[in-house]
């Protein structure tokens, strides 16, 4: 996930931090990175709707607004979502 947020490879984030086990990297480990942020997919989040959903539930679950949701999903009237549909919440 770090090497995609940097547009890199495990491989060269390995080779820059001298890491010996790219499986394991510890808590506050700070690491170089040569690369522009992506931010693309990184922090996209989505639901799949599921019976007894609403979205002021959604809102409270995942932190977001009614508003941001309405965006996101292009939602014509914030209060008609469907079971099996997909909204992005993050």
């Amino acid at each position: 996930m770090i090497a995609k947020k940097y547009n890199t490879t495990v491989k060269a984030l390995v080779s820059l931090n001298g890491i010996k086990n790219p499986d394991k990297i510890n808590i506050g480990l700070k690491l170089k990175v040569n690369g522009p942020v992506s931010t693309t997919n990184i922090n996209k989040m989505y639901h799949t709707v599921k019976g007894g959903d609403t979205v002021s539930a959604l809102v409270e679950k995942y932190g977001c607004s009614t508003s941001q949701i309405k965006t996101w999903n292009s939602l014509k009237n914030i209060d008609k979502i469907y079971v099996g549909q997909k909204l992005r919440v993050k």
